[in-house]
């Protein structure tokens, strides 16, 4: 047993890199899950506590209230599914009055008639598990997004050392010790390390908090409920959860993984690595965008498992971004258009939800700006042959760093274009189903697409920032090393 624990602790070392990275990654991974979880369980033990007072109702008939407004904005969502698939509205969507005319309308679609159920200011509190519920799940799918591309970074290497290790006289159930003692030693790294950023950033965030709205929480007696004894609370489950996912992508190196084909698994990943089939097609497809464009495409589709990942967690954080600043505008408007019969304090409160979600949303983005890194680097690791080979070429430095990243952007473009179609139909539906409701007021649309905007920019940054880290690697390549390999 200890000699396997040697073994997986000396492969870290010899791959000090690629561990470090790992353990960066899987850090702030368990930072984001510490995070969204203390301050999903902060708002929820707030609303077990405050709802009565909050709301004038019993805890039982806010939760009641709470599914009959879930049920309304299910049938809508349906009613907006059937719609996309059969391009079908009812008769009364078809057609409004302007100035006391029948019009009919040119572009019709389903009408919402639950403007009470999701931006009154009692629907502000009674929706708040659901809300946190949402928001946590889409926190932990994001994770597990992250967590498999930070192992993905070495995966290449990792399969081959225990490959070469099966092919020496180990047993399956050995190398998945192995594996798993790998995970351990990551998680004992970056566990603390994860602690230390959520709380970090928990802090960050009450401060800021404090700072923008903490006259106006103190007047109406709210608060934004950052508890740090309510973080220490979470920090065994999480921790527990985070090593169950460090565990979980560990062993899926080992899979499908076997003696009969250890020479034929080695072969076909050093093949791809070595981009034969990205340096040998016809001379016309590099003149079209020139061969940096093309090598970045054909690099990007023989890696497309990891840049649909990057993509979708750059939909998910702009999405859960751009459409809570514009939810949560609309809820104040309608709050202010009834002010007479709201209080105050579920305005302040209505600011402290907004806060909530979009920190969530700004920790999904961190860690899709280091997994885009882990991405992007991983795939440098893996065309190392590839790169070398340009070099020896005759191609420049510069040369091949510009084609890692026309890589890079070229996923920016594609995360940016979907991000955005999906944020336009979004926008769209939204204004226009409640177009005729005088309640419900978006705001300036430039607070949305500013949204956007900073989304995309926040991944261009991590592209460049990640081109950079790979320019320097590719200059300590050692192409006849590389070739001998090649060649042999």
């Amino acid at each position: 047993m200890n000699n396997l624990r040697n073994i997986a602790q000396k492969r870290l070392i010899k791959a000090k890199t690629e561990s470090l990275l790992i353990v960066v990654s899987l850090a702030f991974a368990a930072s984001v899950l510490f995070s969204s979880a203390a301050l999903s369980t902060g708002f929820v033990k707030y609303f077990l506590t405050n709802a009565e007072k909050m709301t004038g109702n019993s805890l039982a008939q806010v939760l009641s209230n709470a599914k009959t407004n879930f049920t309304q904005i299910g049938d809508y969502l349906y009613e907006v599914f059937e719609y996309v698939k059969t391009g079908e509205v009812e008769e009364k969507d078809r057609e409004e009055y302007v100035d006391g005319e029948r019009k009919e309308v040119p572009w019709p679609i389903p009408l919402a008639d639950n403007a009470d159920a999701l931006f009154s200011a009692d629907a502000s509190v009674e929706n708040l598990p659901l809300t946190a519920a949402l928001i946590s799940a889409v926190a932990l799918l994001c994770v597990c997004v992250a967590v498999s591309l930070a192992f993905d970074v070495s995966k290449r290497e990792r399969r081959s050392f225990y490959a070469t290790l099966l092919a020496s006289g180990a047993t399956q159930s050995q190398i998945k010790k192995c594996l798993l003692y790998e995970a351990m030693y990551y998680c004992a790294a970056a566990i603390p390390g994860g602690a230390v950023l959520s709380f970090a950033e928990l802090l960050v965030v009450k401060k800021a908090a404090a700072k923008v709205l903490g006259n106006g929480f103190a007047v109406a007696g709210t608060a934004f409920n950052v508890d740090l004894g309510t973080a220490l609370c979470v920090v065994p489950a999480v921790s527990l959860l985070t090593v169950l996912l460090a565990c979980l992508f560990s062993l899926s190196v080992c899979r499908k993984l076997s003696v009969r084909t250890v020479a034929t698994d080695v072969k076909r990943t050093f093949s791809t690595s070595i981009g034969n089939r990205v340096l040998t097609d016809d001379a016309r497809k590099y003149k079209l965008l020139g061969w940096k464009y093309y090598v970045a495409f054909r690099n990007l589709h023989n890696n497309l498992d990891k840049y649909i990942r990057i993509i979708f967690m750059t939909v998910v954080y702009t999405l859960i971004l751009c459409s809570s600043l514009m939810i949560f505008t609309a809820m104040r408007n309608f709050m202010m258009f009834e002010k007479d019969a709201v209080g105050f304090h579920l305005i302040a409160f209505s600011y402290a939800c907004e806060i909530y979600v979009c920190a969530v949303a700004a920790l999904i983005a961190l860690i899709t700006v280091i997994s885009t890194f882990n991405a992007i680097y991983a795939n440098v690791i893996s065309n190392e042959g590839e790169y070398a080979l340009m070099r020896s070429a005759g191609s420049s430095l510069k040369s091949v760093a510009g084609s890692v990243k026309m890589e890079g952007f070229i996923c920016n473009a594609i995360a940016s274009f979907i991000s955005f179609v999906c944020l336009l139909f979004f926008y769209v539906i939204f204004s226009q189903a409640y177009n005729r409701e005088e309640r419900v007021d978006f705001g300036s649309p430039f607070l949305f697409w500013g949204g956007f905007l900073g989304a995309t920019l926040l991944l261009g940054v991590s592209v460049i920032i990640t081109s950079a880290v790979s320019a320097r690697r590719m200059k300590r390549i050692d192409l006849i090393g590389v070739l001998k390999d090649y060649i042999y």
